[in-house]
């Protein structure tokens, strides 16, 4: 169960592309300013200028959310997030090391989570306020 929790926003993907380009054994953690937020189909976008931990250089970040249907059936909307806005978004990382991966969850700035349960995950909701 908590596999599939963690995997939900790549297994809709899959259908139609392959997830081969996403390092599924890594979680990356990227908190930042929201650059925009492209609720597209067949799959939505989500920019962030963030650092990830260990880093000192905020880069932009592309990351691959899943269609805007899905994404409205875990609550998260077109006007959920907006340009600007303190966001934290776990990924799974590109392979190639370039800034991007597939999202696994984001915590909006009223610290909602959509997506997978980062405490299910084995992280803590405090660590993850944006």
């Amino acid at each position: 169960m908590l596999l599939a929790a963690a995997i939900l926003p790549v297994s809709h993907a899959a259908g139609h592309h392959s997830a081969a380009m996403f390092d599924q054994s890594a979680l990356l953690i990227l908190k930042g300013a929201l650059r925009s937020f492209s609720y597209l189909n067949p799959h939505s976008w989500i920019s962030i200028d963030s650092s990830p931990a260990g880093t000192a250089e905020v880069t932009r970040w592309d990351i691959e959310a899943t269609s805007p249907n899905t994404l409205a059936s875990i609550g998260l909307r077109a006007e959920t997030l907006h340009a600007g806005d303190r966001v934290t978004v776990g990924i799974r990382p590109l392979r190639d090391g370039r800034p991007g991966g597939s999202m696994v969850f984001v915590i909006g700035p009223d610290g909602k989570s959509y997506g997978a349960n980062p405490e299910a995950l084995g992280l803590r909701a405090e660590d993850l306020k944006p």
